[in-house]
């Protein structure tokens, strides 16, 4: 028998009586396979950062080069802030005030509240009241369309996002609404320019610090924070307790949008006056604070391993 084959016979011979003893004893001899696998499962996730220089010596697997880790500065986008989330939160409360308070008891963003009043007048026959609340209802769904086809064709790298250009949008379109006089015939108009602003609002702007929450409604923020809250009293983990804070804040945010502007209205009043209409360009200060935020290109440090 030669030497190669005489090597490959002990070879099997090792390599059986090792998978032998392992299936007798926990205890017993571990052979380098076994070992390599071992290897392989625990530093999978290092993979991609460490580079594979390993070295067999005596059956015994080891990395040659200790783990390093080293901080690596990555871009967030600004637009999911809490800076941002305050300007644009607080410009959606003031925008349902406005609209219920100012041009005539329809809701801008709260379209529920909408379908419930539509829903109201179509049972009792009155068919020219439920299209007073179908527009807006309409004009919401379509400001959704808007902003989502914006997102899928605007691809510019550049200074300006994609949410800037709803922003953009949003202003004038409020702008707008601020000019057209309050009167039953024209509010018909603006609140429907009103709910599509406040539409692309809420489907461009959906992250704040990473959670998902709504800038012109408050249903869903109410739910997330109490759930967060449940988890945090259940678990004792912080994280939950923070999660929780932070939809409280949105939720404060937007009262206190929502608060200034029903002030405002009750101060000013809506009749024919020009200035309660005008109301709305508080909103369109809101935004362009946004706008101007998400200019600045915010970076965090974050840790990765390398070799």
């Amino acid at each position: 028998m030669t030497r190669k084959s005489t090597s490959s016979f002990h070879f099997s011979i090792m390599y059986y009586n090792t998978y032998l003893c392992a299936a007798h004893s926990l205890y017993g001899c571990i052979h380098f396979i076994h070992a390599e696998a071992y290897m392989s499962y625990m530093t999978r996730d290092l993979e991609t950062a460490i580079p594979d220089q390993r070295s067999h010596t005596k059956g015994r697997i080891f990395l040659e080069q200790p783990v390093k880790h080293h901080k690596k500065r990555k871009r967030i986008q600004m637009s999911e802030s809490n800076a941002v989330m305050i300007a644009l939160t607080a410009s959606g409360g003031l925008q349902d005030a406005y609209s219920y308070f100012i041009r005539g008891k329809v809701f801008a963003n709260a379209q529920t509240g909408n379908l419930v009043l539509m829903a109201q007048h179509l049972f009792t026959g009155d068919l020219t009241g439920a299209l007073h609340y179908l527009i807006p209802l309409s004009a919401f769904a379509f400001g959704v369309l808007v902003a989502e086809q914006l997102r899928a064709r605007i691809h510019w790298e550049g200074m300006i996002h994609w949410r800037q250009v709803i922003v953009l949008l949003q202003i004038l379109m409020l702008l707008a609404v601020g000019f057209l006089p309050v009167n039953d015939v024209v509010n018909v108009f603006a609140n429907a320019l009103t709910s599509m602003a406040c539409a692309m609002q809420v489907q461009a702007f959906r992250k704040v610090n990473g959670y998902a929450y709504a800038s012109t409604m408050c249903i869903g923020n109410l739910r997330s924070g109490m759930d967060a809250l449940s988890a945090y009293l259940r678990t004792k983990e912080q994280k939950h307790l923070r999660r929780s804070g932070q939809y409280f804040l949105v939720i404060l945010v937007f009262v206190l949008g929502a608060g200034s502007g029903g002030f405002l209205a009750s101060r000013v009043g809506a009749g024919e006056a020009p200035v309660g209409g005008r109301i709305i360009w508080i909103s369109c200060g809101l935004l362009i604070i946004s706008f101007l935020l998400m200019l600045i290109r915010e970076e965090k440090e974050i840790e990765n391993a390398a070799g």
